[in-house]
């Protein structure tokens, strides 16, 4: 199916395949950036064996000024890898070269601001992966 035969008007978009509530493990995906907000964009990838293995997921760190907890849970992602920020290096720079690497961490499924259900990947709560 192509984007052409598609009627939109037709889409709901609560229909989002969701990733069901529950602690998987993920790879880091290269890609990482600052967003138009201050804060850090990332995704990972579910490689946890089950229906959702390969399932991207995307998060975010807000700008620290705002939430102080960012930058203090942007580093404990590092060290949930087994990796350390090298000196000079920025949320982006240190995400994207240890892409690839591993770390676990919770999904809760909850509404948006719009009232729209998302997975959320748990920043505060990553693990060094099993």
């Amino acid at each position: 199916m192509s984007w052409t035969n598609i009627d939109l008007t037709k889409i709901n978009p609560s229909d989002l395949n969701l990733v069901a509530d529950g602690v998987y493990s993920f790879e880091l995906n290269p890609g990482a950036k600052f967003n138009e907000y201050g804060g850090i964009y990332a995704s990972a990838t579910i490689v946890s064996d089950g229906e959702f293995k390969g399932k991207r997921v995307s998060f975010s760190y807000p700008n620290p000024d705002e939430y102080n907890w960012s930058a203090p849970a942007l580093v404990r992602l590092v060290h949930a890898t087994g990796n350390e920020v090298q000196e000079g290096e920025d949320g982006p720079t240190v995400l994207n070269r240890i892409a690839g690497s591993h770390f676990s961490t919770k999904i809760v499924n909850k509404d948006d601001k719009t009232g729209v259900k998302r997975s959320n990947l748990q920043t505060m709560s990553v693990k060094p992966s099993a």
